[in-house]
């Protein structure tokens, strides 16, 4: 699959939508997140848009840093997908940690501009304990 010609366009929508992360900003992220968002985390656990906004909102999870690495962005029209490489500082339920995570995240062009569907991480190969 080719490059997306709007390429540029959806690497800037992935970093707001990381910077509104940073700042709890979840007036912000529910622009950016399509309606029928799935986000499955790294640990093998999955929100929809309701529920992981709303464990923004709790303070449930916080992210402390994100740090966008190499990213691709492939696909045609309307949907677009990124694949790269983050890692960050999250803390959940009060315990902070480090992850390096590999991502792909999948976003869909509407009216509002582009908006996150999918989103799904895993451990990069050095972080997993198998």
């Amino acid at each position: 699959m080719n490059a997306h010609p709007d390429a540029d366009a959806v690497i800037a929508a992935e970093r707001e939508r990381l910077a509104a992360m940073l700042a709890g900003d979840d007036v912000m992220l529910t622009g950016l997140m399509h309606p029928g968002l799935i986000y499955l985390h790294a640990s093998g656990k999955a929100d929809d848009r309701t529920s992981y906004l709303d464990k923004l909102r709790r303070g449930v999870i916080r992210y402390r840093s994100a740090d966008l690495g190499a990213v691709s962005c492939r696909g045609t029209g309307s949907i677009a997908s990124l694949e790269g490489d983050i890692a960050m500082r999250i803390e959940r339920e009060g315990v902070e940690r480090a992850t390096a995570l590999a991502f792909t995240a999948i976003w869909q062009l509407d009216e509002t501009g582009w908006r996150l569907c999918a989103w799904a991480g895993t451990k990069r190969d050095d972080q997993r304990r198998d």
